[in-house]
């Protein structure tokens, strides 16, 4: 069996870049290897949900292949941040059983911790992400019913398309940057190597699969290819922030224009999605006149609209 050594300082954990970098570097290490790893993180008051998240994907991802991993962590527990990574179950998604100084009190409406999903809790953490938005921003019904349909598509994305049974989600809401961060995650093929896979788009180059996922429509005949469209249609006018990576192509979606760049290679997909809680969105803004996107939503919504009621109760 090979095994590879590598000892690396997270110095700065408050943005993703240096975590994709990493990956880079460790993501292709072929199955029945071992790899051991010292995890250094510095001495920060604050690191991003989206790293942590990726971390654990990355490390689980590698376990699934067939590769034996070992990590060690060093860092100091005193920090807020570590008993925040602590909080969000990254060290215990890792196997690194690191004793809890602090009690937990329940993260209802407040965040979603890093968690699998798969067939079987795919609902239940929709309506945890849906109770975050809806206990901190200002979102009405409608868009939270759409919103639970299109993190529906997201994350059923990962299951119908990546090839994988699993995927990674976390949600946090940030009240100083008037922001709540939903993150989504796998490492499974890839947008470029799904959505190529059937006829219509097969010409599709890789940078083509991640700049055109956000098109309505597009979708290799397993989905509606209207969840990214729709998410990136509201974060548009909610001044919030999409971003997509996958493969060696990064996708961001503001309010003005799209911005595709190439990336370190991240093996599979990686969805960010950043909420303005200061700004409000109508819900027919979303629907174009000339399509009729509403009719084609508006059975799911009415069910859904119901169905919030007793969650809206349970937040408080």
């Amino acid at each position: 069996m090979k095994s590879y050594y590598f000892k690396e300082y997270f110095s700065n954990l408050s943005n993703s870049t240096q975590v994709f970098e990493f990956a880079n570097r460790i993501g292709s290490i072929e199955t029945n290897s071992s790899v051991h790893v010292e995890l250094w993180f510095s001495q920060s008051d604050f690191l991003q949900p989206d790293s942590l998240l990726l971390l654990v994907n990355l490390f689980n991802g590698l376990r699934s292949k067939g590769v034996a991993v070992h990590l060690t962590f060093y860092g100091n527990k005193k920090y807020a941040a570590f008993r925040f990574a602590q909080r969000i179950n990254f060290f215990s998604h890792l196997n690194l059983n690191i004793p809890e100084e602090f009690e937990r009190h329940d993260s209802t409406g407040r965040f979603l911790e890093i968690s699998k999903f798969d067939r079987g809790n795919i609902y239940k953490l929709q309506e945890k992400l849906i109770m975050v938005l809806d206990k901190n921003a200002l979102v009405d019904k409608n868009v939270l019913a759409l919103l639970y349909f299109c993190f529906n598509e997201i994350l059923d994305n990962v299951l119908n398309h990546s090839g994988m049974s699993h995927g990674w989600v976390s949600a946090q809401h940030l009240p100083y940057n008037s922001e709540i961060r939903i993150c989504i995650s796998d490492s499974g093929m890839g947008i470029h190597s799904a959505l190529t896979a059937t006829g219509r788009f097969n010409n599709y180059s890789e940078a083509d699969s991640v700049k055109n996922c956000i098109v309505n429509g597009v979708t290799n005949g397993k989905g509606q290819g209207f969840g990214l469209y729709a998410t990136s249609e509201f974060l548009r006018r909610n001044k919030g922030k999409l971003v997509i990576q996958s493969g060696s192509y990064r996708l961001q979606v503001n309010r003005s224009m799209n911005i595709l760049t190439q990336s370190p290679l991240w093996n599979g997909t990686f969805v960010m999605l950043s909420v303005n809680t200061k700004q409000p969105v109508n819900y027919s803004d979303i629907f174009p006149r000339h399509r009729n996107l509403e009719e084609e939503f508006v059975d799911y919504k009415e069910g859904l609209v119901d169905n919030l009621r007793p969650i809206n109760e349970a937040l408080w």
